[in-house]
Order: structure tokens, then C-alpha cells, then sequence
């Protein structure tokens, strides 16, 4: 998928999602339970579709929280490399793997391919040999929601 196709798919999954949210969170819908909003809306929490909320976009927004705000706004504690065990490393080494997660989001290096896996690369661009501190890993969608869980609870 080239990335002028890329960018409108992303955006349509982040509405979705985003509209998924405004509509659990009405006042009016609180009685409510979720097949009713899901059947009253025409969402497909199940399927793999463009109605379907629960989306690799759901899981970059939830990482961009998690990884980049608080290192923007203050020093946030490092993840140690045991807790991207479930991540595959295509090219280079498991190493500081928080920070280069980080990198590869802050920078827009990741790609949804086939199957639901979502693919990373980060590379140090100050560095003499690109190709030495370059690294590309992947995770399965599944994974990675569960990853992010992880995190998220790490920290609450």
C-alpha cells in the first residue's frame, strides 16, 4: 500500500473509532449495552470492516499516549527490552526497543501489512553506518493491543 493510500484508510479507521467513543460516551446512551449501540449505529465490532472500531488506528492512537506524550512532556520511565518479547525482529537488534518503538512512531516509520501485523523500523540517522543501527520488528494486531494493556496498567 503506497502512502497516499495509506493516509485517507488511517483516517477513515481513526474517525470510526473516534465516533465509537463520542457515541459510548452520550449521556444518553449510558442505559444502554453494547450490541444495542453497535446494532443502532451499524457497527461490526467482529468483523474487518470500516465499521469496525476496534482497529489498528485505535491501537496507534493508544500507543502515541502511551510513548510519546510523556516523553515529550517529561522524562518517562523506559519499558525494559524483556517486555517486547512478543515483537519480531526482522533486521538489527533487540536493543532499547521502548526508545525505538518511540522513534518509529514519533516519525511515522510503521506500516499495517497483511494479516494484521503492524511493522516498525527506526534508524539512527546520526549515525555513520545507516544500516548498522537500523532495526525493523513486527507484531501481530492481537499482540500489540495486549502489549499496549500492559503498559497502560504498568503505569495506573
Amino acid at each position: 500500500m503506497k502512502d497516499k493510500d495509506f493516509y485517507p484508510m488511517l483516517l477513515s479507521l481513526m474517525n470510526t473509532t473516534i465516533e465509537w467513543v463520542a457515541i459510548t460516551a452520550d449521556e444518553s446512551n449510558l442505559d444502554k449495552t453494547t450490541r444495542d449501540l453497535r446494532d443502532n449505529n451499524n457497527f461490526n465490532l467482529h468483523g474487518d470492516n470500516e465499521r469496525n472500531p476496534f482497529t489498528p488506528a485505535l491501537l496507534i492512537a493508544a500507543s502515541y499516549i502511551y510513548f510519546l506524550y510523556p516523553h515529550e512532556s517529561s522524562k518517562s520511565e523506559r519499558l525494559s527490552d524483556d517486555y517486547f518479547n512478543d515483537f519480531e525482529i526482522i533486521q538489527g537488534e533487540k536493543k532499547n526497543m521502548a526508545g525505538r518503538l518511540r522513534n518509529s512512531l514519533s516519525h511515522g516509520r510503521f506500516k499495517f501489512c497483511a494479516d494484521n501485523i503492524i511493522e516498525f523500523s527506526d534508524e539512527n540517522v546520526n549515525s555513520k553506518d545507516k544500516n548498522k543501527n537500523q532495526i525493523v520488528f513486527r507484531i501481530g494486531f492481537i499482540k500489540f493491543g495486549k502489549f499496549i494493556g500492559q503498559c497502560l496498567s504498568k503505569n495506573m
